[in-house]
């Protein structure tokens, strides 16, 4: 093509905001400035909203080169379901009134999505626009919800949400998903869409591993990340930590919607070894993995879990430090055969955590080499292979 290829990008999250999402997307806007006589990127999201303790600054609109992030402000939503729900009708409105407004001839539009509304979004601009849809999905949100939602509330909104996600799907000419486990699910939904995957990967702040620490008397254990329904901190760690208290330190680093569960669990049970801290910018962490000898991973106990692979995963083996998971299905089959030293246990299950962390605590195995690992999984090959798929995807149609 001779002309440059508009694209329009939807997304929730995008940098400085702390989401698997936002880091996905800061990647693939770094790789679109390196194009600058090929694309234009004009990104809809919004002001860094997830966390209501964490605030970072960023412009409401900001310009370089071939890509334009527009932001919108919007309000607070505590965690609750009726919150996030306000917030996403006002990025709808937000996406609306902006395209009402710029009316620019994009060439496709792109949407990054975990809870499917950003997909369904992209799904209705796109077709109001009459051009290729291209869908970047990092969770199955219909599945998820059915473990997560009570039972009389499933029934209520589960028959809704599967027409959205049947309709958002089959709009797409061509789906990405971050995991091999979501394929089949996605065929089902949508069997004539063209499905690739491309996974998450590890930033560049994270190449470079980490030296293990010297020994001392407590194993310093951390979990930086979401604390919400999908990880189930509260079900484990409060009571692990009272079994190992004297041994191991317990660092949790983030917030989420069920915070306030694990204070009170870890209140309950007097575990006084779990240390609690908000949540913190992208280049802190790497100072927070330095300064632990061990990395902890947890996935709650739902069906869909089975099916993800958390970007975590990614993240924590390019350190080099030894990682301890609870998690099931493809992820645990996934870090079983591609990253080296990852104890694996299963999802809740308290007494194998507490052998694992002893075992590390008396046989550390200190810094473990995955460079083959982080070769593979470089989020900026990823986001080349993103891009490229996204232009290719433009030019089929042409």
């Amino acid at each position: 093509m001779s002309k440059k290829i508009k694209i329009l990008l939807l997304t929730f999250y995008a940098p400085p905001d702390l989401s698997a999402g936002s880091f996905r997307v800061g990647a693939l806007l770094e790789e679109a400035r390196q194009r600058n006589d090929v694309i234009e990127i004009d990104c809809l999201t919004t002001l860094p909203n997830r966390y209501q303790e964490f605030e970072a600054e960023a412009k409401e609109f900001e310009e370089v080169d071939n890509v334009a992030i527009f932001r919108t402000k919007l309000p607070k939503h505590g965690n609750s379901m009726l919150g996030q729900i306000r917030s996403y009708l006002n990025y709808a409105w937000f996406v609306r009134q902006h395209l009402r407004s710029i009316r620019k001839d994009y060439d496709i539009v792109v949407a990054t999505s975990s809870r499917l509304m950003t997909g369904a979004l992209g799904a209705f601009c796109a077709m109001r626009m009459k051009k290729p849809l291209y869908l970047d999905i990092r969770d199955l949100f219909v599945d998820t919800m059915k473990g997560v939602l009570a039972r009389k509330k499933a029934k209520l909104i589960l028959p809704f949400l599967s027409l959205l996600e049947k309709w958002t799907f089959r709009r797409a000419k061509k789906i990405n998903v971050v995991s091999e486990g979501f394929v089949e699910d996605v065929r089902k939904v949508a069997p004539n869409v063209e499905i690739g995957v491309i996974p998450n990967g590890i930033d560049i702040e994270f190449l470079e591993p980490l030296p293990a620490n010297p020994a001392d008397e407590h194993l310093k254990v951390l979990y930086a990340g979401n604390i919400g329904e999908g990880q189930g901190l509260e079900l484990t760690v409060p009571n692990v930590a009272r079994k190992l208290d004297g041994i191991v330190e317990f660092h949790i680093v983030g917030s989420g919607g069920r915070l306030g569960a694990l204070k009170e669990n870890i209140a309950k049970c007097g575990a006084t070894n779990v240390h609690l801290h908000p949540p913190v910018s992208r280049s802190e962490v790497r100072n927070l993995y330095k300064d632990a000898d061990v990395l902890f991973l947890q996935l709650n106990d739902y069906p869909a879990f089975k099916k993800v692979l958390p970007s975590k995963l990614f993240e924590y083996a390019a350190t080099g430090k030894p990682i301890i998971a609870a998690i099931p299905g493809y992820s645990a089959s996934f870090a079983e055969e591609n990253i080296r030293g990852a104890i694996i246990v299963k999802p809740l299950d308290e007494e194998a955590l507490v052998e694992s962390f002893l075992s590390l605590k008396n046989n550390s195995s200190g810094h473990i080499d995955r460079r083959d690992f982080v070769a593979k999984y470089d989020r900026l090959i990823l986001s080349k292979m993103l891009l490229n798929d996204i232009i290719n995807t433009v030019e089929n149609v042409g």
